[in-house]
């Protein structure tokens, strides 16, 4: 009977073993989980701050694009309007030429 005894309790002790190791298995394991989500969340982190660095980068960009557009458009509308009023002003001279050269002709 105590023999039976003493193989129960080496029985339970052996399962009681097996059980502590599974827990600390589990809890490493646990752990480690634990530790890669926490570094996948800083990682997304990092990349969620480098995409908006990023996104905002391209957006100055783009608006310093369209501001440069914007200068030369207007420039090349102000030299038109230019060009376009001194060819104005030698038609008008060529013609009030035209008008003196007849009158000096006539007389």
């Amino acid at each position: 009977m105590q023999k039976e005894h003493s193989q129960h309790n080496e029985v339970l002790s052996a399962e009681l073993f097996m059980s502590k190791q599974q827990q600390t298995h589990w809890t490493v394991a646990d752990l480690k989980h634990a530790t890669e989500i926490q570094a996948m969340g800083k990682a997304e982190a990092i990349v969620a701050d480098r995409y908006w660095a990023l996104t905002r980068e391209v957006w100055t960009l783009k608006r310093q694009l369209q501001d440069k557009e914007d200068y030369w458009a207007k420039s090349s509308q102000a030299k038109m309007k230019d060009w376009a009023r001194r060819t104005k002003e030698l038609a008008e001279a060529k013609a009030e030429t035209t008008q003196r050269d007849e009158m000096i002709l006539h007389l």
